[in-house]
């Protein structure tokens, strides 16, 4: 079954803002779920950082790895300073049609989970066999 997509990028596991982030979309997780949507969340950290600080904050979704930034580059951009991406959120449908993103240099910049959640049922609104 193909789902609704949400990729966030985010700096590391360093960040509190971007740890906080990561917990708010964890707490709120089956919101997404009923929506018919993941969450990949990327940082340009190592395998192993990611795996333990989802498994620290005990996050649903998966936390990928991205050392070699080519999927940063190719959606967002290095944070030269940290080495890091800059923080965006991205919205598709199940078919891959982007329908939201936003880039920015702070994660308490990136909208919230309300209006991320708000593109989802739009995107839910459009499909009259998904419809909720």
């Amino acid at each position: 079954m193909r789902k609704n997509l949400v990729i966030l990028f985010y700096h590391g596991s360093e960040c509190s803002s971007c740890r906080e982030r990561l917990k708010t979309f964890a707490v709120r997780y089956e919101e997404l779920v009923k929506v018919e949507t993941e969450i990949l969340a990327i940082s340009s950290e190592g395998v192993e950082t990611s795996r333990k600080l989802g498994t620290e904050l005990g996050l649903p979704y998966p936390l990928l790895s991205d050392p070699e930034g080519k999927a940063i580059e190719e959606y967002t951009y290095w944070d030269v300073g940290r080495r890091a991406a800059l923080p965006a959120v991205f919205v598709t449908d199940r078919y891959g049609t982007l329908h939201y993103q936003h880039i920015a240099n702070k994660i308490t910049r990136i909208p919230d989970l309300e209006e991320v959640l708000g593109w989802l049922e739009f995107i839910q609104s459009q499909c009259p066999e998904c419809s909720i």
